[in-house]
């Protein structure tokens, strides 16, 4: 019955598929978050706006407002934390568009659930956005203080809520760099391991033995690939702690470590894919670690602790989606779960463990209705020389699975982010407009090891353009697309990939937008984000390399000429990560060629966050799109 009933929908819902407003994928966020607090009696909730974040605290018992903080223009919560029953820690960030990964950390706030007080505790570093902190611990064996952390320096300090009165914690000083922030602290609040780098990017790991003072370096191995190791979670000998290393393999592994010898216990690899994040129990004991290779994945390194079943239990009431704990009461009781998937923005649960009462609390985005999206599906390919490659194919609901209007859509970075199975607002607006929509991690993407990552070094508008090529070709091949019906689209790298696209390509795709995209190599060194630094400038020599000739060919700017394609160039004046000169480099060699295109520029930095500017922009490349490849 209910397949029949499944097939009934899918009949229907391509008729109401067109309803959805394209507003309605791009309205913000009601919950992007939920947290509990440490007794059960309140919970903290980050609300998005469109263009500042909004921390609410709500009264469990009744549901209603005790307070809500804002912190300005542009200002985004990136982390809410409870420091203990009575107070709130924020971590508050510039943000400079909605493509921006990195922001800029402004400092950490402290406030009371009521309303009455609220303290700036930490503030963030200077520079390119390279500062961070974070509450650590919140000592609930000791109320009036807590932990935070920052990040870089050597920066554990224990804040006294009452006296307001910070304490450093004395830790070893990094040798060779800065200290990640990523420090193993005992029962006894006793730094025991930290990971530190250098400006090379290399890493290396301290530990300290219990019965010494002087702290041990882990001697990695060199290796053709960078290595790293970093700390990932406790276990219940306080001498013994888990960690993420590469140090065997280019993908991460989980080991176990004795901080006494240094000795290393491998756990667990993955065959492709690196281990994306981990759980721990009520006593911060590591019990699971995650990765995502296809659909979201859990590996349970002991399936018989109770937190652990309760997780497996919860993830078998959502078939088919992810599971996520948001938050936790301090003895377990109640727990706040974020549940969400391909056709889900996430919905809010409170789930009590002594009843097994699991309660809707809210929707991340309550106006999307699931089954009047479409089913993302992971995809595997060969490129033209073997490499394997990863990703996902969105179908639109409702249509034959054959023949269908592509749109590529290559993702930005390009080194570190991946394509994930997850709601993705653009490709549901696409889907339900009728179109398909690719998304490849071509050579270069992070999350399949470091080896995989560095294949795409220097190989930007080469190599790495090839696998969005041979992915295209695929979904021809594969009879999902039609090969005179193919567009190709991108924001930030993704905007290089989709020009440098029609620039190798000028037959294959009869249409390209991009999207605040990098398009001249050349000057990328000078103009982009950071640019003048030392770090940057080696970031760049590894990512692009330093042959002026390698850039020209390679930069759509420099190329216009090559191109068939119909264009859609949109950018932000406010851009920092990559800026105006970036997208009036691209429009100068175009009109030098003589080629026609849409031009949009939006006071706006890197990806609009104004929703009339997105619902213009959008609304503007669906026409183009139309126009181009639609019936």
């Amino acid at each position: 019955m209910k397949k029949i009933i499944s097939i009934l929908l899918l009949l229907v819902s391509f008729s109401i598929l067109a309803d959805i407003k394209l507003e309605d994928f791009f309205t913000p966020t009601e919950f992007k978050n939920m947290i509990i607090s440490p007794d059960g009696k309140r919970v903290a909730a980050i609300q998005e706006g469109d263009a500042r974040d909004k921390v609410t605290i709500l009264d469990m018992e009744e549901m209603k407002t005790l307070s809500s903080f804002e912190f300005g223009e542009n200002r985004r919560v990136g982390r809410l934390s409870w420091a203990n029953n009575d107070f709130v820690t924020m971590n508050v960030s510039k943000s400079v568009g909605n493509l921006d990964r990195k922001g800029r950390f402004e400092g950490v706030y402290l406030a009371k659930y009521n309303g009455g007080t609220r303290e700036y505790i930490m503030k963030g570093e200077s520079g390119h956005g390279v500062g961070m902190g974070q509450l650590r611990n919140s000592l609930p064996e000791d109320p009036k203080n807590i932990l935070i952390t920052s990040f870089p320096g050597n920066g554990i300090k224990k804040y006294n809520i009452k006296s307001k009165r910070t304490k450093s914690f004395t830790l070893p000083k990094a040798s060779m760099g800065f200290v990640s922030g990523g420090y193993f602290l005992d029962k006894n609040q006793k730094a025991r391991g930290f990971t530190e780098f250098n400006n090379k990017g290399e890493t290396n790991f301290h530990y300290l033995p219990s019965d010494q003072v002087e702290w041990k370096k882990f001697e990695l191995p060199a290796k053709e690939y960078d290595v790293r190791i970093a700390p990932a979670g406790y276990t219940a000998n306080q001498d013994e702690v888990y960690v993420f290393s590469n140090h065997e393999n280019p993908v991460s592994g989980l080991y176990k470590m004795n901080l006494n010898t240094g000795q290393l216990k491998f756990i667990y690899r993955h065959e492709y894919v690196d281990l994306l994040g981990t759980i721990s129990d009520l006593d911060d004991n590591l019990v699971g670690v995650t990765i995502m290779p296809d659909y979201p994945q859990t590996i349970w390194l002991n399936d018989k602790n109770p937190f652990a079943k309760t997780m497996m239990s919860l993830q078998a009431s959502f078939p088919e989606q992810q599971v996520t704990l948001s938050s936790r009461t301090l003895d377990g009781e109640k727990m706040i779960i974020r549940v969400s998937g391909d056709m889900n923005p996430g919905d809010f649960y409170m789930f009590e463990s002594k009843s097994s009462k699991l309660q809707y609390l809210a929707s991340a985005k309550s106006i999307i209705k699931p089954e009047m999206l479409s089913e993302m599906k992971p995809i595997s390919l060969k490129a033209r020389d073997g490499l394997e490659l990863h990703g996902y194919l969105t179908l639109p609901k409702g249509k034959e699975p054959k023949n269908l209007p592509l749109i590529v859509n290559p993702h930005g970075g390009p080194h570190g982010p991946r394509d994930f199975w997850s709601f993705n607002p653009e490709v549901q607006l696409l889907a339900n407009r009728g179109y398909a929509v690719l998304q490849i991690n071509f050579r270069g993407s992070g999350g399949y090891g470091q080896a995989f990552q560095e294949t795409g070094y220097q190989k930007w508008g080469r190599e790495m353009q090839d696998d969005v090529t041979d992915a295209t070709l695929w979904a021809v091949e594969q009879g999902y697309a039609d090969k005179d019906r193919l567009c190709i689209y991108g924001g930030s790298y993704g905007g290089y990939a989709a020009l440098q696209g029609v620039v190798r390509e000028p037959d294959l795709y009869k249409c390209a937008v991009g999207y605040v995209g990098v398009y001249d190599l050349e000057q990328f060194k000078t103009c982009g984000d950071g640019a003048g630094s030392k770090a940057r400038t080696k970031v760049l020599a590894d990512y692009v390399g330093t042959d002026r000739e390698i850039h020209r060919q390679n930069s759509p700017a420099h190329n216009a000429e090559k191109i068939k394609a119909d264009l859609f160039i949109a950018h932000g004046s406010d851009d920092v990560r990559v800026p105006m000169c970036q997208g009036n480099a691209l429009k100068k060699g175009l009109e030098q060629a003589g080629k026609e295109f849409i031009w949009m520029v939006k006071d706006e930095g890197h990806g609009y966050q104004d929703l009339d500017n997105q619902k213009e922009f959008y609304g503007t490349m669906l026409s183009f799109f139309e126009k181009n490849i639609g019936k």
